[in-house]
């Protein structure tokens, strides 16, 4: 789950929350093995936007970075090809 606290009454909380909004959308219109599905989104009683997503299992690339320190460009082009197969023609 995904959680920012209560925007304050002003421009830059507003820009926040549609920022948010536009990653919840963008995120639940990607459909593929490596991305998360949501499942729910909305606004708290307190005023907290959140979205829902699966749980998945494994490190994320700042884990690797955080690790391995800096990568190879084959290893970096082994991550991007889990994340962006071929689309077949």
């Amino acid at each position: 789950m995904k959680i920012i606290r209560p925007p304050p009454e002003h421009e830059r909380a507003t820009a926040r929350v549609a920022r948010f909004e536009r990653e919840v959308q963008a995120t639940a219109s990607l459909s593929h093995p490596n991305t998360v599905r949501v499942f729910d989104s909305g606004v708290t009683e307190d005023g907290r936007c959140y979205y829902a997503m699966d749980l998945l299992t494994g490190r994320d690339l700042g884990q690797i970075l955080e690790r391995e320190g800096s990568i190879t460009p084959a290893r970096a082009a082994h991550l991007i090809r889990q994340a962006c197969p071929p689309v077949a023609a």
